[in-house]
């Protein structure tokens, strides 16, 4: 079969061979492919017709589908360049569809939350902050407008005024060491100078120290625990946690009590528990204790602290791959446990 060209068009030609007898027959049929050929430019057109109407079908589904499945981020980044520190409580609305846009708006708004919280955080310790610095320079100040009020005054007076300025700065001093103490906590670990030292020395030095205290108020101090227990640990550090402890456990308990501390060495990490002979904490406030600027009721309130010796506390035990918890709180007192790991040539 064989197609040929011609001025008339295309045709297909086939022939075949007759042999009869002597002569051979070659017999040939030609068909023209005029109609084939219109038939197929037609089939042709209507499939590039069809492809492209499926394009445009395609296009314009595609563009009106994606148009659809983005409106929810527009309307969330809308909703987002409207939160702000003036807003608070905005939040993304989350497409009711349980997809991946759901999970990201939902993820958005726990992060919102923790920044929230963490700016109010930040605002209620300025308040504090500003409220605890302004008692000192205010006494301070007053006696120093009091002293210069008056000409003619004798040295005592003056001794007097001085000593009272002296005792707030003193008071400030600490507030703003304080402070600065946990401002560093917040933004990096607390610089540590380790070395390894006898926790039961430490104990038993900072019980003398804090029995000064608890003289002046009538409150005695006793102790108890191991011998020669060697820690790896910061002991400025240490003893500025122990003496928060013992402090706050003394201004907690009544005049005629005592404190009790115990330092242990369980199997695991060694323990220090301070027990005051306070009225001890509510339940909803056990952990808020710990909390900076956090004073209870007037039971607890003392003119002397300003709530960040147990914050402080912790923040060093916390340093030290410790804990700091509140174990146990009724009427009776309360206790206060301290955790620090063991080293590793400990049994």
């Amino acid at each position: 079969m064989l197609s040929v060209a011609t001025g008339a068009g295309r045709f297909r030609l086939r022939w075949a061979r007759h042999p009869r007898g002597e002569p051979l027959y070659l017999v040939g049929v030609a068909e023209s492919l005029a109609s084939l050929e219109r038939e197929l430019r037609g089939l042709r057109r209507a499939l590039l017709g069809l492809v492209a109407s499926a394009l445009l079908l395609a296009a314009g589904g595609g563009f009106w589908l994606a148009r659809d499945a983005l409106r929810p981020v527009a309307l969330m980044a809308e909703e987002a360049r409207r939160i702000s520190d003036r807003t608070p409580g905005s939040r993304l609305t989350a497409p009711r569809s349980r997809d991946e846009l759901s999970v990201l708006a939902e993820a958005f708004n726990d992060l919102v939350g923790r920044l929230e919280k963490a700016l109010a955080q930040q605002r209620q310790f300025m308040a504090d902050a500003s409220h605890e610095l302004r008692t000192p320079v205010s006494v301070a100040r007053t006696a120093i407008e009091v002293s210069l009020a008056r000409s003619g005054r004798v040295e005592a007076e003056y001794r007097n005024s001085l000593g009272v300025v002296g005792e707030q700065m003193r008071r400030l001093s600490r507030l703003v060491e304080d402070m600065f103490t946990l401002a560093r906590a917040d933004v990096a670990p607390l610089p540590l100078e380790v070395e390894r030292l006898y926790l039961d020395e430490l104990v038993a030095g900072c019980i003398l120290e804090a029995r000064l205290l608890g003289a002046e108020k009538g409150v005695g101090l006793t102790w108890s625990g191991p011998q020669d227990l060697e820690v790896n640990g910061d002991e400025r550090r240490l003893r500025q946690m122990l003496m928060n402890l013992l402090g706050n456990a003394v201004r907690h308990t009544p005049p005629g009590g005592s404190v009790q501390v115990e330092l242990a060495a369980p199997a695991g990490p060694f323990e220090i528990s301070v027990s005051d002979g306070g009225g001890g904490v509510p339940e909803a406030e056990r952990e808020r204790i710990f909390e900076r600027f956090v004073r209870l009721d007037a039971s607890r309130r003392t003119a002397d602290g300003a709530g960040l010796g147990l914050p402080i506390a912790r923040v060093i035990a916390e340093a030290h791959g410790g804990s700091l918890v509140l174990s146990r709180s009724d009427p009776s007192g309360s206790t206060f446990l301290v955790r620090l790991p063991a080293p590793a040539s400990s049994g």
